[in-house]
């Protein structure tokens, strides 16, 4: 879910994210939505685990380097910051089973005013997502 402050305008996704093992100690992250009304549209990270750490690193070909850390020494949610120009990205991630966790991005700046909230779910072996 897209809460657009700017837009005044509140928008529905749907998609699937994919984690492949690299083998190297580090995770490839690909995500695909449907944006209710617009246009399908991805992301793609690398992360790496660091102790209690989550290094989360840009891949998607456009931008490089590191995107966030979170610190999820103290308990199953984290937070960090990643700027932006002059927008703010306050990502925090929450894993609330084996098999569901949630992001909250917070956006601020003079270009974005907005809050993505993703609820994640791990699929069975025979779910499919249809892009329609």
């Amino acid at each position: 879910m897209v809460d657009d402050y700017g837009n005044e305008k509140t928008t529905a996704m749907i998609g699937t994210c994919i984690i492949k093992d690299l083998g190297d100690g580090r995770l490839s992250y690909r995500e695909d939505v449907k944006i209710e009304g617009e246009r399908m549209a991805f992301r793609e990270f690398t992360y790496k685990l660091d102790g209690k750490k989550l290094h989360v690193e840009f891949a998607d070909g456009h931008r490089e380097g590191e995107y966030v850390c979170l610190d999820f020494s103290e308990q199953p949610v984290a937070m960090a910051d990643h700027h932006c120009g002059d927008d703010v990205y306050a990502h925090e991630m929450a894993f609330l089973s084996a098999n569901n966790w949630t992001t909250r991005v917070s956006v601020r700046g003079p270009i974005k005013h907005m809050v993505i909230r993703t609820t994640y779910y791990r699929a069975k072996d025979d779910e499919q997502f249809d892009e329609t």
